[in-house]
């Protein structure tokens, strides 16, 4: 065996171990439906822990600073901002994220792809 064949099928045995399965998670889907579905379910999330914060707040307001609940209801204009604010950073960042992560698992199998195609030419040539 040649050593550039051994090498090269190192590196597919490297990618196969390191990166295939979560590759394959991820390029199952078209780039615009992974990333939808990645940041759909981030923005539930956000959405929850935003809301419980801002839920904290409100409780805190109303029982440790002895404020009436209409008075600290008066603030849900400021948890609605804070709320929107970070919803779109979040899917701002999530957006940049999973675009990135798409594209990298597209180089890295494309680049496996080639090493197969190469290895399969050699395989052909040396029988």
């Amino acid at each position: 065996m040649d050593e550039k064949k051994i090498a090269a099928m190192a590196r597919l045995a490297t990618y196969e171990k390191r990166y295939a399965r979560e590759d394959k998670r991820r390029l199952a889907f078209f780039r615009d439906d992974y990333v939808y579905k990645q940041n759909f379910v981030t923005r539930l999330y956000v959405i929850l822990g935003t809301l419980i914060a801002l839920a904290a707040r409100f409780a805190y307001q109303t029982a440790a600073l002895d404020r009436d609940v209409f008075s600290a209801a008066f603030d849900l204009d400021y948890g609605a901002r804070v709320l929107i604010i970070v919803i779109v950073a979040y899917s701002v960042i999530g957006t940049l994220k999973r675009n990135y992560e798409y594209a990298l698992s597209e180089r890295r199998f494309e680049r496996y792809q080639s090493l197969v195609k190469n290895l399969d030419k050699r395989g052909k040539l040396d029988e």
